[in-house]
């Protein structure tokens, strides 16, 4: 009857994907609001909005070590769960029916940013019976303590590609396409902007951030810091042309560039010194 006792202590990692596997750590959500300008039964108008729920996790399967069944990781994408998709504006058009005066509309896509290569392993005491010995005596072996697996996690963010605004005038309306380009991997911010009207004109805007500017000083330090969302430049040009790039071989209509600076001796300290 003499035996062992050990102890084990086992560290473990959990990813939390949310009550219902895709609306996060929320249990109350809506899919439209409506905003009256006044009550409900008086208002001289209201806003309509609609959002989105259809981001879903995906999964993808991982080698493990029996070989037969499979373990699956959800890449977490439900922080992009309730993005705004549409807002409508109504007014009142004679005290009684609503008439719709604008309505804008969000398109967003997913983006993977960065994918993360790791080890899970869990405790697995599994016990078979044997047979051993002359005289046949059962006995009890320990094959694994864990089970073990190879992963990935994809990371990333949902980006605003396109903003879609429509001015209603009676029977007619004026359309208003705003398109966001990310053209820097090393942050998250619209690095160009394009404005397209139902004319056929379009305003262009380039976008430069802390990071293209991040071999000079102060700018080093501000990235050091994460500090990585001011606008240090910003370029304004106009176009009729089918290509936009064509727009940035002349000068810009518009420029604008805010330089920093450290303040009071202190390289914590930085911040505008001309625009």
């Amino acid at each position: 009857n003499n035996y062992e006792s050990v102890h084990y202590l086992f560290t473990m990692r959990s990813f939390a994907n949310g009550w219902n596997s895709n609306l996060g750590s929320n249990n109350v959500y809506y899919n439209k609001i409506t905003e009256y300008i006044g009550t409900g039964t008086q208002n001289s108008g209201k806003n309509v909005y609609y959002y989105k729920y259809n981001n879903a996790n995906e999964k993808s399967t991982a080698n493990h070590s029996y070989g037969t069944a499979s373990f699956f990781i959800s890449n977490y994408k439900n922080w992009g769960n309730g993005l705004l998709f549409k807002k409508e504006t109504f007014k009142k058009a004679n005290g009684v029916e609503f008439e719709k005066v604008q309505s804008i509309t969000n398109s967003h896509e997913w983006i993977n940013l960065k994918t993360f290569n790791n080890f899970y392993a869990a405790p697995s005491i599994d016990f078979s019976p044997v047979l051993a010995g002359p005289n046949q005596t059962e006995m009890w072996k320990l094959p694994s303590l864990f089970k073990y697996a190879n992963y990935k996690i994809t990371t990333g963010e949902f980006h605003q590609t396109q903003v879609r605004e429509v001015e209603y005038f009676g029977n007619d309306s004026l359309i208003t396409l705003t398109d966001y380009e990310y053209n820097n991997p090393n942050h998250y911010y619209p690095t160009k902007t394009i404005k397209s009207l139902s004319t056929g004109k379009k305003y262009i805007t380039s976008l430069a951030y802390v990071d293209e500017s991040s071999a000079v000083v102060p700018y080093t330090d501000m990235k050091t810091a994460n500090v990585l969302s001011p606008i240090i430049e910003k370029k304004e040009y106009t176009s009729t042309a089918s290509n936009m790039e064509a727009t940035f071989c002349g000068p810009p209509l518009k420029s604008t560039k805010t330089s920093y600076a450290f303040w009071n001796n202190n390289n914590l300290q930085i911040y505008p010194s001309t625009v």
